[in-house]
């Protein structure tokens, strides 16, 4: 039996603004053997995933079963992405804030929205350096360090100041009531129409998707942490219309209602 767990790591406080965490993943168990299937929930992150160990892993995509790559990088997505893992894999994630793949790679981000890309095609010459560095690293302290070496020169390279994008995915991060696109171009002094725009063209999805987007991160975090009084309250703390309007995100995104998911506690990240 395959039993998989799961490691995060916060980023150093100088990378924070670009990096939201690190993680690592174990399955144990036999080599040959395949665990059930697992669900990568999707938490509003660019996501690098290096394989350390094990067979390659696989995932559904478009409903087709795929063999992930060695390094591939995991765009935005509006669901779950189901996968599986061999006994004795290992994997390494960066998890890039959107504002942060930007300004680290100098890379749009539209055509990496709801897929998974094989990251040593899409940087090419880039990063094969690095995921070989990582993956011959003997822990995680050591990986950590590496990479953060990698990203600081990619940022003397790309960094960009802050600009309406960068100050708009902010504030809406923030933001934990409902949404509102006039009220977010009235206090960066743009129009409705250039937001979209901008949204569409950096990041792949609107302004109001990525709102609904991390109200349900923030939810699966309650939940998760067993935070959650009623599924009501929670409701009207996150700025939904009613527990109905929760419920029915809350599975759009993870496949799942939010009572399935904590009494199931669904193997996942």
């Amino acid at each position: 039996m395959i039993t998989v767990s799961h490691q995060c790591f916060a980023p150093s406080a100088s990378l924070q603004t670009v990096v939201d965490q690190y993680w690592r993943c174990t399955a144990s168990g036999a080599h040959h053997e395949q665990s059930s299937e697992l669900r990568c929930m999707p938490l509003g992150t660019i996501e690098i995933i290096i394989q350390l160990q094990g067979n390659a892993t696989s995932g559904l995509l478009d409903r087709q079963w795929q063999t992930f790559p060695r390094a591939y990088i995991v765009g935005l997505t509006k669901g779950a992405v189901v996968w599986k893992a061999y006994g004795g894999t290992e994997l390494f994630g960066i998890c890039l804030k959107p504002e942060g793949m930007l300004q680290l790679f100098g890379e749009p981000l539209g055509e990496l929205t709801e897929n998974v890309v094989d990251a040593e095609a899409f940087f090419p010459g880039d990063v094969t350096p690095i995921i070989a560095q990582i993956q011959d690293a003997p822990d995680d302290r050591t990986r950590i360090f590496l990479i953060e070496a990698f990203l600081h020169n990619q940022l003397a390279r790309f960094h960009q100041k802050d600009n309406y994008f960068t100050e708009a995915l902010r504030r809406i991060r923030a933001q934990e009531t409902a949404f509102s696109a006039t009220s977010l171009g009235k206090a960066l002094f743009v129009s409705e129409r250039q937001s979209q725009r901008l949204f569409k063209e950096k990041l792949g999805i609107s302004p109001k998707a990525y709102h609904r987007l991390m109200r349900f991160r923030d939810a699966l975090t309650r939940t998760r942490r067993n935070q959650v009084v009623s599924w009501a309250q929670l409701a009207y703390e996150l700025g939904y219309t009613d527990q109905a309007h929760l419920i029915r995100d809350f599975k759009a995104f993870s496949g799942v209602t939010p009572a399935h998911f904590a009494e199931r506690a669904l193997p996942s990240r």
